[in-house]
């Protein structure tokens, strides 16, 4: 954390007050290391362990939101309730961050499964996790920004686990806009509103985590 923010003293000091002004909604800030949880002592791998400032040389970093844990059941639900045929599915986690996710969703019979992140150092984490575990090979990872990405031009399901603010947030939900495929968004984060709106249709919702589809028949290009 102090390293980050000798760093990267701007960057930093926009994430320490942008963080304080939701001190209302989200309570005191917590800069705590943490430690493994069950998931990572059982499997032998590190996603537990928050990053609060990944390292990054990206011009986003000021909007992303760090590194913390997806909670598992919350992941486990979309995945069971996003009723998508996994075989044709390309399953993509928008900041996957050290693979937790990516883990979870190895165990559906997707497509392709893809994760990438901004930060070198998570996917040093990412990749080391993945071959611990054998998913080298079945999950694909990339080192890129979320509004550079190319998504896949097929059916995607599309997870984001509240990866970062506006205005990337907007940026990002334009590109999925244009994805000329069927899609799915599962979405945990305080940007909600932005997908209220007349291309994505609410399918389900648990415990603050959404499942979105994009209505098609007023996206066709």
């Amino acid at each position: 954390m102090l390293r980050e923010i000798i760093s990267h003293p701007i960057d930093s000091i926009h994430f320490i007050v942008k963080r304080l002004a939701r001190i209302p909604q989200l309570g005191l800030p917590n800069f705590s290391i943490g430690r493994r949880d069950e998931f990572d002592r059982r499997l032998g791998v590190d996603t537990a362990v928050l990053v609060r400032m990944p390292e990054t040389d990206s011009g986003n970093r000021a909007y992303g939101r760090g590194y913390q844990a997806s909670n598992i059941s919350l992941v486990e639900w979309a995945l069971a309730s996003a009723d998508v045929a996994f075989e044709r599915t390309t399953f993509v986690d928008i900041g996957c961050g050290k693979g937790r996710v990516l883990i979870l969703a190895s165990r559906h019979p997707f497509k392709r499964i893809i994760g990438f992140d901004y930060s070198p150092s998570l996917l040093v984490a990412c990749r080391k996790n993945m071959r611990h575990l054998g998913l080298e090979g079945r999950c694909e990872i990339f080192h890129a920004d979320a509004n550079s990405f190319q998504f896949p031009e097929s059916g995607v399901m599309l997870f984001m686990y509240n990866p970062f603010d506006s205005p990337l947030f907007e940026v990002v939900l334009e590109r999925i806009r244009g994805i000329n495929a069927p899609v799915t968004v599962a979405y945990l984060g305080p940007e909600r509103k932005a997908l209220d709106c007349d291309w994505l249709d609410k399918i389900a919702e648990s415990h603050g985590m959404r499942l979105y589809r994009k209505t098609t028949q007023r996206n066709e290009k």
